[in-house]
């Protein structure tokens, strides 16, 4: 089998070497050997060039049968081989290596790069598989993270293979892989469908703002990146500092942290802009069959469909795709606007609805359709927001930065027991959440999705 590595020589200049290894325990001296040299990584994908820059373009997904898996932060009681196992129960009884990541023993869980045989596989597969196996960890976990990263499977992806540079500390792990004595020989994977090849950039017509996806944890390769390269798909003739200013409008929009801002800022966009050509990669898709209806048909099936939820009053998930313009958000408050008056006229009881939308752009709009259909409507501000040139909550930068590591954000920063905010008596956030629980319909951003 084959593996490829990269050195770089300094910040954009990379050197690109191929490594031959007979079986998994040449993989695991390689990983070793890697493990002492710090300016290499493990590269995915086979490198057109022997040296230079690092983009999609410069490599190819060729198929290979060694199967790279990076298992992350994964809280288990038990020793790394066992995480493995549960992580990917069907590595019981094989044989496979795995190696501890940089962080290992510095942060919580167990962090480790697994690698085993399969039968030649590409990168995409690769992703789908990792994706589904990560799907089931959360299922038995009963929460959602990335313990396995799917992002990686990508050509140029990479993975660090280096111990950490310690001063003054001792490495937790002198060794840093080891073989996991089993059967030998390719894992045996469930065969997947047919795929077709799609285009797996931004889908941004042009002429169309794109929208930035914001996520902390990967500032740049999920989030300003994507965004640039759909503003240059969107607006090929357009210069850095008109999608600097977009960019600038998302972060102010999202109530993106200063720090962030700064890092991701003017000159970020300037360095890079120039170089996005706005093309798309290529991947492998499963195909979408698409039963399509004429318009009136569609709006009165997807009415019928809200009215039977609706009307079914359990607690329940109804999930609907639909194309934008159909009417999704009309025959929704339409048939709750219906319900609401039904339970007003029985003295059933009292019938209160909460409306998520990606951003409250819309919202004085949604207020008002409401409000024809016979409801009470409120928008619920989110705590970066501002309200009168004054912040919702003085404390929304510190709260957005620990977001789903404080279980509960109200009792830390607002009050508990012990202590409470010195900004709670005349809080906006807490006024604005109080007056929205007497409305029929109360609106917010998918921020304060409870899922």
């Amino acid at each position: 089998m084959r593996i490829w590595t990269r050195r770089y020589r300094y910040a954009k200049d990379f050197i690109y070497d191929e490594h031959h290894v007979d079986a998994l325990d040449g993989v695991c001296d390689l990983l070793n050997r890697l493990s002492d040299v710090p300016n290499a990584s493990l590269v995915l994908g086979k490198p057109l060039i022997e040296s230079g820059g690092r983009t999609g373009i410069d490599f190819e997904d060729v198929a290979t049968t060694l199967f790279l898996a990076d298992l992350d932060s994964l809280e288990f009681d038990g020793t790394a081989e066992e995480a493995i196992c549960y992580a990917f129960p069907f590595l019981r009884g094989r044989k496979y290596v795995y190696a501890y990541s940089p962080s290992s023993g510095f942060k919580p869980g167990h962090r480790l790069r697994v690698a085993f045989e399969v039968e030649p596989t590409d990168l995409t597969v690769m992703q789908i598989y990792a994706e589904q196996w990560n799907a089931d960890l959360c299922r038995r976990l009963g929460f959602n993270r990335n313990f396995i990263d799917h992002g990686i499977y990508k050509a140029a992806g990479f993975v660090f293979t280096s111990r950490p540079k310690l001063k003054g500390l001792t490495d937790p792990h002198p060794v840093r892989a080891f073989v996991a004595d089993g059967i030998d020989g390719p894992v045996a994977l469930p065969k997947l469908p047919n795929m077709v090849e799609v285009d797996a950039g931004s889908m941004v017509s042009v002429g169309t703002m794109p929208t930035l996806r914001w996520d902390p944890n990967n500032r740049h390769s999920n989030s300003v990146f994507p965004f640039m390269v759909g503003f240059k798909t969107a607006f090929p003739d357009s210069t850095y500092l008109e999608c600097w200013t977009a960019l600038k409008a998302e972060y102010d929009r999202l109530c993106v942290s200063a720090k962030d801002q700064s890092e991701f800022g003017e000159r970020y966009v300037q360095a890079r802009y120039q170089k996005i050509t706005g093309a798309k990669r290529k991947r492998k898709a499963f195909p979408t069959i698409r039963n399509e209806l004429p318009l009136n048909a569609a709006e009165k099936m997807l009415s019928d469909e809200i009215k039977k939820f609706v009307e079914a009053r359990e607690p329940g998930v109804k999930v609907i795709e639909a194309e934008a313009g159909i009417g999704k958000t009309y025959s929704a408050l339409y048939w709750l606007g219906v319900e609401t008056r039904y339970t007003e006229q029985t003295g059933v009881a009292t019938f209160q609805t909460d409306l998520y939308v990606p951003n409250h752009n819309l919202s004085a709009q949604i207020e008002a359709e409401a409000r024809s259909h016979g409801m009470t409507a409120y928008t619920e501000l989110g705590r970066g927001q501002q309200l009168n040139g004054r912040p919702v909550c003085t404390k929304h930068e510190a709260i957005s930065k620990v977001q789903g590591i404080v279980s509960e954000t109200r009792k830390t920063f607002c009050g508990n027991d012990m202590v409470q905010c010195s900004d709670r008596p005349g809080c906006i956030w807490w006024d604005l959440h109080d007056k929205s629980l007497s409305h029929d319909l109360r609106i917010r951003t998918h921020a304060h999705l409870p899922l």
